[in-house]
């Protein structure tokens, strides 16, 4: 009932619920660039850092290696 008294009131839900849904897209793009699984090898061309810590997802080990070439960090396993 809500919806029809919406509609003949000249109200519409479909910019929102788009802008909604586009909100959570970006969220889901930002989750899987920012936030990145741990490896379990080091790639080659990375060179070990003196960092390491334990995951609070996982409750792993974690090792830092650096490639210095492009800057990159990787978080390895173990």
């Amino acid at each position: 009932m809500a919806g029809a008294w919406a509609t003949s009131a000249g109200l519409s839900f479909g910019p929102g619920m788009a802008a909604f849904g586009f909100a959570g897209f970006l969220g889901l793009v930002f989750e899987r660039f920012r936030y990145k699984r741990l490896e379990s090898g080091a790639p080659p061309g990375f060179e070990r850092r003196g960092e390491r810590f334990i995951d609070p997802g996982s409750q792993a080990a974690v090792t830092v290696y650096l490639n210095r070439a492009t800057g990159e960090r990787r978080y390895i396993r173990g």
